[in-house]
């Protein structure tokens, strides 16, 4: 169908108010939507990433229909480029592949921090994601993506955790030349931000390269649970930590909550978009009651490797 002159002048002046406000993914033209459901009617819609009350908003911020002469339909919507976490992303942001590139190693961006020593922006991550397994050194080249020895050099390795202590964590100096954002790959609406401790029952989401975008529960903290890092008998460490089970209400796509690749991923409160832990490993088992993460609470990694938000 082709839009009546008056339509077509109350979506362009849609258009044009819609620069002034914050919290807008689209404006178009098309059917009305009522409790859901689509109706007959067709209007002006403003796509927003989350309705609020207008008591909520800042001045100046509530959508007023009033200055359109048309039906107008508030939806909520989002949107992203349909790319890939283990594509080459500019600027850098948390859930997309990383690796090591003279040990070969892959797995995800956690969060994008700044060394409290010298304030250089750093990437966060496990140790066995940036330092890979064996003999490794600090400066060693750290690529994006991982695991591709073509691909760009986005920094090196400043430093890292011991294993021996419980914690599986490392850092890696941003060059001067790559861009950043505090943002989560496919997530537009969040942008990292503070760290926060771990609570029982806290709800937390977390973006790996694997299994994508995934929600669980805290359900145990203060933990010590003897994870294996290779074959052999003293590759077995204790690492300290919380466990995260999945959220009964939004349960992951193929029941995994996380799996290998996923490593290095942060998890963050879903709410507040505060951090709260930094993924390190997994299990995999029969039902969703047995699907888990292991993490490390993001504050404890904090003052380990000395970074803040």
């Amino acid at each position: 169908m082709s839009l009546s002159a008056k339509a077509r002048s109350a979506l362009s002046a849609a258009k044009r108010y819609a620069l002034s406000l914050d919290n807008i993914f689209g404006v178009d033209y098309g059917y009305i939507y009522k409790e859901g459901r689509k109706t007959r009617a067709h209007g002006v819609r403003f796509h927003v990433g989350s309705k609020r009350h207008p008591t909520e908003l800042p001045p100046g911020q509530f959508i007023d229909r009033a200055i359109l002469d048309m039906p107008t339909d508030v939806q909520v919507a989002a949107y992203s480029p349909h790319g890939s976490p283990l594509d080459e992303c500019d600027p850098l942001v948390a859930g997309i592949s990383v690796g090591n590139q003279p040990r070969s190693s892959q797995g995800t961006v956690g969060a994008i921090v700044r060394d409290t020593g010298n304030g250089k922006l750093c990437i966060l991550s496990n140790r066995h994601v940036l330092c890979g397994f064996g003999v490794w050194e600090i400066g060693d080249n750290i690529i994006q993506p991982g695991g591709r020895n073509s691909a760009r050099v986005i920094g090196k390795l400043s430093r890292t955790t011991d294993l021996a202590d419980g914690y599986d964590a490392a850092l890696a100096i941003l060059s001067q030349d790559v861009q950043s954002s505090p943002a989560v790959f496919e997530q537009p609406n969040t942008k990292l931000g503070n760290f926060t401790e771990p609570s029982l029952g806290m709800k937390v989401a977390k973006y790996g390269v694997r299994t994508r975008f995934t929600r669980g529960i805290v359900d145990g903290i203060e933990g010590s649970f003897a994870v294996p890092y290779g074959e052999r008998p003293e590759d077995r460490f204790w690492m300290s930590g919380i466990r995260i089970t999945v959220d009964p209400k939004h349960p992951p796509d193929g029941n995994e909550i996380s799996l290998r690749g996923d490593s290095g991923s942060v998890w963050y409160n879903i709410e507040t978009s505060e951090i709260v832990a930094l993924h390190f490993a997994g299990e995999d088992n029969i039902t969703l009651q047995y699907e888990y993460s292991l993490a490390h609470p993001i504050t404890r990694i904090a003052s380990l490797l000395e970074f803040e938000p």
